[in-house]
């Protein structure tokens, strides 16, 4: 029997995510500070949901999720800075996630938005974030700051993911303009290969990626 609410956990002390119920349950044991190893089983649809990312500042997911090629599908944004499946991963990986049809409309001038991990980053210099494998369609429109797998980045590795969709960026932020990119939208460091992005990037002022 399935617990709605809360996913089971293996072994080896992987959990796993059936439904959406139990992607809240991550995002919200993330925020409390209890990063854990996850994986999905099955699509998800997250119709009807207005979504804001798993961790947050003090709290950043930093444990592996593994989407096993299934798709979460229908994810609509909600309008705050640093955003996305993912809102702030340190340390932690992604992979084999498919995301589908992804909105996020931000008329507050928010930044590092993303399909997949608005801010990313590093534990360490031995412990990089990992994101690899991930292929999604997103429309995202933010001021500036925004990619189709990653907002902001320093010091992960990214590798194999592909993006399709349409990104603007509304505003502009000093002599760099908006920071739009396909895969990521602004990085420190990156080591990555094997990235395809396919769709539109436009900026209302300068753009630099």
């Amino acid at each position: 029997i399935i617990d709605p609410f809360v996913p089971s956990e293996d072994a080896e002390g992987v959990y796993t995510i059936y439904n959406k119920e139990h992607l809240k349950w991550l995002r919200n044991e993330t925020n409390a500070g209890r990063s854990h190893d996850a994986g999905l089983a099955r699509d998800i649809d997250m119709e009807g949901e207005t979504w804001e990312g798993i961790g947050q500042s003090g709290a950043p997911y930093s444990s592996t999720f593994d989407g096993a090629d299934h798709t979460v599908r229908n994810v609509k944004l909600a309008d705050t800075e640093w955003n996305g499946l993912f809102r702030y991963v340190r340390g932690g990986e992604i992979k084999n996630l498919r995301i589908d049809s992804l909105v996020c409309q931000s008329l507050n001038g928010n930044q590092m938005i993303s399909a997949v991990v608005g801010l990313c980053g590093a534990e360490s210099a031995e412990a990089p974030s990992r994101i690899t494998n991930c292929h999604v369609t997103a429309n995202i429109t933010a001021q500036h700051t925004l990619g189709g797998i990653i907002g902001s980045d320093d010091h992960s590795i990214v590798a194999n993911n592909v993006a399709h969709g349409t990104l603007t960026a509304t505003g502009s932020k000093g002599i760099y303009g908006p920071c739009v990119g396909g895969i990521i939208g602004s990085l420190a460091y990156l080591a990555g290969s094997g990235n395809n992005i396919n769709g539109n990037i436009a900026a209302q002022q300068n753009i630099s990626f």
